[in-house]
């Protein structure tokens, strides 16, 4: 209701309404939409962490994909930024559920965008080792001290530097990546430099997968 009052005084009265009020306006915009962000991470948050009946068979989806979508989402938000997104994509058969594949490298990259640099790269890359299916995200952003590094999964946890960078952030995008990948039954990890960048590594169970040696050369920036 907030939101769609405000395009209507954008829309029909914008012109009439004086450039101080205007400010206002749009900042009652800001929160509107933080706060939408937020209700929304949380009412994903409680439907992930809530038990419920037998799950539907899994879907076979192709991990590319998947990523090339995450990536076409995103590339709004890096052009605003000036970031460039590098992706190497790989045809890579899953079992599991779109949506939530979609949310988990949404959440990772748009991180990865957020606290990097105007001018800067992000890399999304997937590979193989002997065990299983890596999807990293990396970035050359302000990084993560080691005193940090075992909360960030935690709800609402954002370091000083983050909060600063990004204050409209619901602090519950992590929160979500790690139900994610406890319900899929994948493993996460991250490694982090302050000032040099940081890398979330997906890794998918082999024996969940099939993997092509077959690289799509596709880029966007």
């Amino acid at each position: 209701g907030i939101e769609s009052n405000i395009q209507v005084l954008k829309l029909q009265y914008w012109d009439q309404i004086p450039e101080t009020v205007r400010d206002v306006v749009n900042r009652i915009e800001t929160r509107g939409r933080t706060l939408s962000d937020r209700i929304r991470d949380i009412l994903l948050l409680g439907d992930l962490r809530t038990p419920g009946p037998a799950a539907a068979p899994p879907d076979t989806l192709d991990l590319a994909v998947v990523l090339r979508e995450v990536v076409e989402e995103l590339k709004d938000k890096a052009r605003d930024r000036r970031i460039a997104i590098q992706f190497e994509p790989r045809p890579v058969k899953v079992a599991g559920c779109a949506r939530y594949f979609s949310i988990l490298f949404s959440n990772l990259a748009a991180n990865a965008i957020n606290y990097s640099p105007e001018g800067e790269t992000v890399r999304i890359s997937l590979r193989r080792d002997d065990e299983d299916i890596h999807v990293r995200i990396q970035d050359h952003g302000i990084g993560i001290p080691d005193e940090a590094l075992p909360r960030i999964f935690d709800e609402y946890f954002r370091t000083k530097e983050a909060l600063r960078l990004n204050p409209g952030s619901t602090g519950l995008g992590l929160a979500i990546v790690k139900e994610i990948v406890q319900r899929a039954g994948l493993t996460i990890s991250v490694t982090s430099e302050v000032g040099q960048g940081t890398t979330f590594d997906v890794a998918i169970p082999a024996n969940q997968c099939q993997f092509s040696e077959e690289t799509i050369p596709w880029q966007t920036s």
